[in-house]
């Protein structure tokens, strides 16, 4: 016969037995909810048809007044697209644009213009395939397949970039690849390395192989100074200037367009099938054939039939 449970056995096993019944019935804990926070919203953009855009300095001084056909406002930038307009240098000159597409920076105050590009300034006309805009230091710069056309002259420059000064009233033009002068009346030709154009004062200045035609001779040197005022070009390092019948070579040789004679100096050397002459100075009259070389103490004139 099996043993007798105590009375207060069995009332702790009871207690046991609730127990455990009571924790079989709780329901499962609740899972925690985890809150996502959202993502930054990204404002909208703000959409302009037919929109015409000024902009100002810090000083209020306008430095551009635009036309566009639609504007895309989105944080600190604007995509432009059909422009034109004026661009406003800080003497308040005004540089026509148009082009394609454009870019704004709200916050810096820069312009950018790319996609069938044209500038005009003053007489000359610019075409790139992207050009900045940077009224704080009153710059443009173009890059990328840069033609530069001077009216007066038929002056054309073709450059990988082009940086234009208008505080200076500079053109600078550079690139890795050589730099092209074209020009007619006179017709002149080059291949630079270098090449700076003097806006104001109508001057161009280079280092490189160039090439002047005449009507009776033809000018060679590796430095350009062109001043368009005065029509005179100066040729130095290495300048020759010669013709069928003569050859001249000196440091510098300058000639004013359209005249006959050119000026030579410093290490002048004449040469011809007969004569060979040597001087500082010389002075070459290429209609008639007469030069005249000085060598300080004495002269030599040479008539060449």
């Amino acid at each position: 016969m099996p043993p007798i449970m105590s009375s207060a056995m069995l009332k702790v096993r009871l207690l046991v037995l609730v127990a455990l019944a009571l924790v079989a019935c709780q329901p499962d804990p609740p899972t925690p909810v985890v809150e996502i926070a959202p993502s930054p919203s990204v404002p909208p953009e703000l959409i302009f048809e037919n929109i015409d855009l000024t902009e100002t300095d810090t000083a209020g001084r306008p430095i551009w007044r635009l036309q566009a056909t639609r504007a895309a406002y989105a944080a600190e930038i604007a995509q432009l697209s059909g422009i034109s307009g004026e661009l406003i240098t800080q003497a308040g000159e005004m540089i026509a644009i148009e082009a394609a597409l454009g870019r704004v920076d709200l916050i810096r105050r820069r312009l950018t213009l790319e996609g069938a590009l044209q500038v005009q300034v003053s007489d000359l006309s610019l075409i790139a395939a992207r050009v900045e805009w940077l009224p704080e230091a009153n710059q443009l710069q173009a890059v990328g397949d840069v033609f530069i056309q001077r009216a007066a002259g038929n002056l054309d420059i073709q450059a990988d970039q082009a940086l234009m000064d208008f505080s200076t009233q500079v053109l600078t033009l550079s690139g890795e690849a050589p730099i092209r002068v074209t020009a007619s009346a006179p017709e002149l030709s080059g291949t630079m390395q270098s090449l700076r154009w003097e806006l104001e004062a109508a001057r161009l200045v280079g280092t490189g192989a160039v090439q002047v035609e005449g009507d009776e001779f033809r000018l060679t040197g590796s430095q350009l100074d062109y001043d368009f005022n005065s029509a005179t070009i100066a040729l130095s390092q290495a300048a020759i200037a010669e013709s069928s019948l003569a050859r001249l070579s000196a440091d510098q040789i300058t000639w004013v367009v359209n005249a006959p004679t050119t000026v030579a100096s410093g290490a002048v050397r004449y040469t011809s099938a007969k004569f060979s002459v040597e001087g500082n100075q010389g002075t070459a009259n290429w209609q008639t054939n007469t030069f005249v070389v000085d060598g300080g103490r004495s002269s030599s004139q040479l008539v060449i039939r």
